[in-house]
């Protein structure tokens, strides 16, 4: 659900602008009653914000903190600088500029996500968030993340409960989320590079299932190998990935160092 809000100012006379900004919330998660008030305060006075995404927190009780902000690993692995179960104390509270913002309760303009084109249709529901900052990002436009905007998060489709059957199992969605980092990291890359991940890829998950053929896990080791092979039999994705990169980029990928 996409919902358009306009910004236009909160004190008393200020002439209204048109700046329009859209308000993404997924069907599994629920923002506190202040949260898009606080978006927009923080917002307000920065022009050079083109996203800016809530504090995540898990749905059901006890509240557990999911992520404020995220980074990435030198691979591209999507990382929150959160520990599973950990309680949110205001821990991450000072973080303002990020790398990246998740989508559920993300607030961006709508000049920039037209010029971004949006979402990459390629990567469904994981590392979208991700990535949509990281191009905005070498776009020329600040990401940043507002504490004091919270989201309930239920996570349905990493847990796995859109099967049906309302267990949660986040295995039910590793070969999904897989492809996507995949696709990220070929999407990414400096093109010199390209076949080295995909050899690295391939390779990696030979490896990968082996082992959890060790550990008992042959759902997963499954995963691993079909992952990089269903990535690479769609180049036309990774191809539209990386033009579409390209035609926004304003900065060099150093800056997101």
């Amino acid at each position: 659900l996409a919902q358009d809000v306009s910004d236009g100012g909160s004190e008393a006379g200020r002439t209204r602008t048109s700046t329009r900004w859209l308000w993404l919330l997924h069907d599994d998660s629920a923002p506190e009653p202040t949260t898009l008030a606080a978006l927009l305060r923080a917002v307000e006075h920065s022009p050079s914000v083109g996203v800016a995404g809530p504090k995540q927190r898990t749905w059901g009780e006890p509240v557990r903190l999911l992520e404020a902000g995220v980074t990435t690993s030198r691979f591209g692995r999507r990382m929150t600088g959160v520990d599973e179960g950990e309680v949110d104390q205001g821990q991450l509270d000072g973080r303002d500029d990020v790398l990246g913002v998740g989508t559920a309760g993300m607030l961006v303009r709508a000049d920039v996500w037209e010029q971004l084109g949006g979402t990459d249709p390629a990567l469904g529901p994981y590392l979208d968030g991700l990535d949509l900052s990281r191009r905005a990002r070498l776009a020329g436009h600040r990401v940043v993340v507002v504490p004091n905007a919270v989201v309930r998060h239920a996570r349905a489709s990493f847990a796995g409960l859109r099967d049906g059957d309302g267990e949660p199992d986040h295995r039910s969605s590793f070969g999904a989320r897989r492809q996507a980092l995949l696709h990220t990291q070929l999407a990414w890359v400096p093109l010199p590079l390209v076949p080295v991940v995909v050899v690295l890829a391939l390779a990696s998950g030979v490896l990968r299932a082996l082992w959890r053929v060790i550990t008992k896990e042959p759902v997963l080791a499954v995963a691993d190998v079909t992952a990089p092979l269903w990535v690479l039999a769609r180049p036309g994705r990774i191809a539209a990935a990386r033009r579409n990169a390209r035609r926004t980029r304003a900065l060099p990928r150093r800056s997101l160092r």
